[in-house]
């Protein structure tokens, strides 16, 4: 520590008043100062992507010995010109399989540490809310693993609402086990490389948004990278099926932006209309804001049949049960316009092309005036 923060640092035991000359642990600002010391130490070896470094665990990663030792003699000389100290037997060199971070890491990919699935698998059964955010707390950390996890999790979720009745159930119960097995079960994760052919797979649903990060290996095949869920919100619910495909592809993006911002890369969807969407003139508000955001990637738009899309289309669909006194004004209103086969028609022909007349902005169509919009609740007829 600086010599004038070492008074900062003092306190008094029966001994007498001590201070420390080394940052301890418990002070607030330690591991971001201690983060950002070992960073500038090994700035130019994590530009090189000679090590990986996250606070005090480094690791090394390399395709033979001679650059091992050549990059493990680098980081040695580094720790040593700035006086840091090393414990032997938390140390590991020359290992094939590594645990790092709680995951275990080696030449076939990416798994769940053994202990955090020890962990799971002995979890009991929850009698409460915090042991309900303690057994979501614990499985979201190998989430990437799961495909569609925050679907899954739904019910767990509900439980840790502020105005849900706890009340742990047999589906509650279900969840629980499918949660275990699922985590207990999960694939080995490949390894992201740079340089391989990558896609992003996306679909989304009224619950619920998923994708998966695939890259082509040596084998020629695709491999899972990262599994993404995510639960959509009430408003979000209501959005038209372009406009959730949509979410789903730039809630993806920003979850991964850090493997997909500048390279080449391509996004399969299920949604023939929303390439088309993206390229019309007019864009509601909530589209053109999304487009900006693509516009940060180089990516081509590939549209897959839903058929060939199971693997990411897991996501539930929602029922045609209508209870009439949850909805509000707009949510009738497009049941009413989806009753109506001419305004069915209208919808799908401004979902691939812009219309003189009609727009749909939130789910609902529109007929243009100069200075308003109506609403349109019925209709003989579209064209004209």
């Amino acid at each position: 520590m600086h010599p004038e923060s070492e008074k900062y640092t003092s306190f008094v035991t029966p001994l007498g008043q001590f201070q420390f000359t080394r940052m301890p642990f418990g002070l607030k600002n330690a591991p971001s100062m201690f983060q950002r010391f070992i960073h500038k130490i090994f700035a130019e070896m994590i530009k090189e992507g000679e090590v990986i470094v996250y606070l005090d665990d480094i690791m090394i990663g390399t395709e033979n010995l001679e650059n091992h030792f050549q990059i493990l003699e680098k980081v040695l000389n580094k720790i040593t010109q700035n006086k840091l100290e090393l414990r032997l037997d938390k140390c590991e060199f020359l290992q094939t399989s590594v645990n790092y971070l709680g995951y275990i890491v080696d030449g076939e990919g990416i798994r769940a540490d053994d202990k955090g699935l020890e962990a799971i698998k002995n979890f009991p059964v929850p009698k409460n809310v915090h042991t309900v955010q303690s057994f979501i707390g614990l499985c979201s950390y190998f989430r990437r693993f799961v495909k569609d996890f925050s679907v899954l999790a739904e019910p767990l979720f509900d439980l840790t609402k502020k105005e849900k009745i706890f009340s742990f159930g047999a589906k509650e119960l279900e969840c629980f086990e499918l949660l275990k097995s699922k985590l207990l079960g999960a694939p080995v994760l490949a390894l992201y490389d740079p340089n391989d052919y990558t896609e992003l797979h996306c679909d989304a649903s009224s619950i619920g948004l998923g994708a998966i990060l695939l890259q082509r290996k040596e084998d020629g095949k695709m491999h899972p990278i990262f599994y993404f869920s995510k639960r959509t919100t009430e408003a979000e619910s209501r959005y038209h099926s372009f406009e959730l495909e949509a979410l789903a592809i730039v809630s993806a993006l920003k979850r991964f932006r850090v493997y997909l911002q500048g390279k080449p890369f391509k996004i399969i969807t299920d949604c023939n209309s929303l390439a088309l969407t993206l390229n019309k003139k007019e864009l509601n508000p909530r589209i053109a804001r999304w487009a900006l955001e693509l516009q940060n990637f180089n990516y081509t738009l590939e549209h897959r049949a839903g058929k060939h899309m199971q693997h990411v289309d897991a996501l539930s669909r929602s029922s045609n049960i209508l209870v009439v006194e949850t909805n509000t004004f707009e949510e009738n209103l497009i049941i009413c316009q989806g009753r109506d086969e001419n305004l069915k028609k209208c919808k799908k022909l401004l979902e691939e092309k812009e219309h003189k007349l009609f727009e749909m902005r939130n789910g609902v169509l529109y007929r243009k005036k100069k200075l308003w919009q109506s609403f349109i609740l019925c209709s003989t007829r579209y064209g004209g």
